[in-house]
């Protein structure tokens, strides 16, 4: 059953990223984030992928403060980054029991350039990196609904890089 659950929450996910891939409005593209990182979280506890759970539940955290920010009008500094990052690579190093644990942490640290950047182009090139590596991690752990989710951030995020660049 939690197998099952895990699935259609994925499901869930899969569409807020097709949404967000496209936007132009950074506010927008977070509250997204927010939205898919707690999904995503909620599909690793469910399939016991629990360090990218407990990653995404830091990337939740990561993107409201930086929506904060973006809401003030202020950039999110650059230490605050760093702090997050290492926090990433923290949980990694200790809740990590396998070279496939790697991979979420990977992705955790790219998520972390990803939402300092202050355009939806440059946004989309670190997306699309982790994205792939998270449908490694994905298929590892059983988790199909969310590679497949991923899979379309992927596609999404180099289809937005294009569109962007010829604008």
């Amino acid at each position: 059953m939690q197998e099952m659950i895990s699935q259609i929450v994925g499901l869930i996910s899969s569409a807020i990223i097709i949404y967000i891939a496209f936007r132009k409005d950074i506010k927008k593209i977070l509250i997204g984030e927010i939205c898919v990182n707690f999904t995503v979280a909620l599909t690793y506890f469910l399939l016991s992928g629990s360090l990218g759970g407990w990653l995404c539940i830091m990337a939740t955290v990561h993107t409201l403060i930086s929506y904060a920010f973006k809401k003030q009008k202020k950039d999110f500094p650059i230490w605050l980054t760093v702090v997050f990052c290492a926090i990433y690579v923290v949980f990694g190093v200790i809740g990590g029991s396998s070279f496939i644990d790697v991979l979420p942490t990977v992705c955790s640290v790219l998520f972390g350039f990803a939402i300092v950047q202050k355009s939806p182009p440059k946004y989309n090139v670190f997306n699309a990196t982790k994205s792939a590596v998270w449908v490694a991690y994905d298929i590892c752990i059983g988790a199909y609904t969310t590679a497949i989710a991923h899979f379309f951030v992927f596609v999404s995020a180099l289809i937005a890089i294009r569109t962007f660049k010829k604008r």
